[in-house]
């Protein structure tokens, strides 16, 4: 028998692991009213017509998930790669690297979003709606370029979030997790309602 040292948790680095957590927990929670405050600042358009809120509200989680997954996958190889010995975090390294993400979410969201768009069409031909209709067919066009842009944004913020948090000396393996979900899902709430009001709402107000 091999004799192993196991190393439990203490009540020592319990304390310690709360007092670095539960600061950056405390700053998420009030980022995360800037949700509600989005809601809020599209809240008296949607009232116009109830139809297209009742449209943007079916997809809203999906393209939630898909960009914070995406965030959280680009994230992970960033903190993966600042806790390599022998990482590089100079302009020309990491511009490179950047420009690898951006091709990669640019790839994703035209994968993703090709596949939402079927989605939407499908799902309005189960619900008995016209799936090639004027209506149909510029919310399904609309909730796809949606997720592309959600999608590369959410990329770009993975892996600058917890680049930032380096250069600012912070453990981003504690940080990013958190600022990662609320800022990704901000962003894609500001995108979705924005390009759908934008293009979207004078249609359905005309029915």
């Amino acid at each position: 028998l091999h004799n192993r040292t196991h190393s439990f948790p203490t009540r020592r680095s319990s304390d310690l692991a709360v007092r670095q957590r539960l600061p950056w927990l405390s700053i998420v929670l009030f980022l995360s009213l800037l949700t509600s405050l989005i809601f809020s600042f599209f809240e008296d358009s949607l009232q116009t017509s109830v139809v297209l809120a009742a449209k943007l509200a079916v997809y809203l989680p999906l393209i939630l998930d898909m960009a914070g997954n995406t965030g959280t996958q680009s994230l992970a190889v960033m903190i993966r790669y600042l806790n390599t010995p022998d990482r590089d975090t100079s302009k020309k390294v990491m511009g490179k690297y950047f420009l690898r993400e951006i091709g990669t979410g640019i790839i994703e969201g035209l994968v993703i979003g090709v596949m939402v768009f079927a989605l939407v069409v499908v799902t309005n031909l189960v619900t008995g709606s016209d799936p090639f209709g004027k209506i149909s067919l510029a919310t399904a066009l609309v909730t796809a370029f949606s997720v592309i842009i959600a999608l590369l944004a959410s990329t770009l913020l993975g892996a600058l979030i917890p680049l930032g948090m380096d250069k600012l000396k912070i453990d981003p393996a504690v940080a990013s997790g958190p600022f990662i979900t609320t800022v990704s899902d901000v962003l894609t709430l500001s995108i979705y309602y924005s390009i759908s009001l934008a293009i979207l709402l004078p249609l359905y107000q005309a029915l």
